[in-house]
């Protein structure tokens, strides 16, 4: 009873442990050659988007989704070329979607220096909010610059999130009852 009880939680301990593990690998990826990673994560990125475009052509047969089949021929058809377009200008599309989120970005930090200037924090409020919406003008007006940052940045969140995941992995297998 011990064995098949204990399968379970051993199995999800261990898929834990390898997505910590994946998340790590990305992470020095993404430190050692933010180029070439973020180029290789925007390729498979294509894949995945030609294979939701056949999974959705598929689903017009099989119907297991309730939704009518033109809106199936348009998201298969728009899913697969934008893999392909995807998959062979990978700089362009990563240059495309870096550019948009440090847009994002910037004008989320922005948002939180108001926030923070606002919210009555006294002079160190006001001097923390005031730095904060400096950088995200900073960021706003330099995309280049914001851009070169965020696989750097994604790289290091990435290893924290590995290293997180795989000790709260371990830590609640030493914690699961004998």
């Amino acid at each position: 009873m011990s064995s098949s009880a204990s399968q379970p939680a051993h199995t999800s301990t261990w898929l834990k442990v390898l997505e910590g593990g994946i998340w790590l690998l990305l992470g020095l990826s993404l430190l050692a050659d933010p180029a070439a990673t973020t180029e290789a994560v925007v390729k498979l990125m294509g894949v995945f988007l030609i294979a939701l475009g056949f999974y959705l052509f598929a689903e017009i047969f099989i119907g297991s989704l309730d939704i009518g089949w033109g809106w199936l021929v348009a998201g298969g058809l728009f899913s697969v070329v934008s893999g392909l377009l995807t998959i062979n200008n990978p700089t362009t599309v990563a240059i495309i979607s870096a550019s948009t989120l440090a847009i994002i970005v910037s004008s989320c930090v922005i948002v939180l220096g108001v926030i923070l200037l606002m919210s009555g924090g006294g002079v160190l409020g006001a001097i923390a909010g005031g730095a904060v919406i400096i950088f995200g003008i900073f960021m706003l007006f330099n995309p280049l610059g914001t851009m070169v940052a965020l696989p750097i940045i994604g790289g290091i969140l990435s290893l924290v999130a590995g290293i997180a995941i795989i000790a709260r992995a371990l830590r609640s297998r030493g914690a699961a009852p004998a």
